[in-house]
This record gives C-alpha cells, sequence and structure tokens, in this order.
C-alpha cells in the first residue's frame, strides 16, 4: 500500500525538529518563574537569536514541568535525553 506522504516528508515530519538546548530550557524556566506566557517567552527566546513558536514552547514547558520532579537540573534531564 502507497503513502501519502513522500519519504522527505515522512523524514521531516518524523523527527525534523531541533532538540531544544540547555540555554533554550534556561530561558523557558526563568520565564516560567516570572509568570510569562509562551508568546512572551518565544520573543526572549528570539531576543537570544533562538527561533521557535508558542506552540512548541507550550509542549516544552508541559515536557519540562513533567520532569520537574524526577530530575535536579536541567543539565542531568539533557543528559538523560541525548
Amino acid at each position: 500500500m502507497g503513502s501519502f506522504l513522500s519519504d522527505s516528508a515522512k523524514k521531516s515530519a518524523g523527527n525534523g525538529k531541533r532538540p531544544y538546548t540547555i540555554a533554550e530550557d534556561t530561558i523557558i524556566c526563568q520565564g516560567l518563574e516570572d509568570g510569562d506566557s509562551a508568546s512572551v517567552i518565544v520573543g526572549s527566546l528570539a531576543e537570544e537569536g533562538y527561533e521557535r513558536t508558542v506552540l512548541s514552547v507550550r509542549y516544552r514547558v508541559s515536557k519540562l514541568r513533567e520532569v520537574a520532579e524526577k530530575y535536579e537540573t536541567l543539565e542531568e534531564f539533557h543528559k538523560v535525553t541525548k
């Protein structure tokens, strides 16, 4: 059976996303501590030269909240996710 996506589209849809860096996660966490919305955090990321969408940041916030109790530091979390 065929697919409605080309091979290149499947690859980009599957894992074409850039992983978040510790620096980006630090900016996001600071924004959360400051009570910033996802759109404000996107602006903070852009000021530092990072390009993320509001939806991407919302998903990342969910992930960071999910793992916050499991890891002591962002560095520890990033070691495990690499």
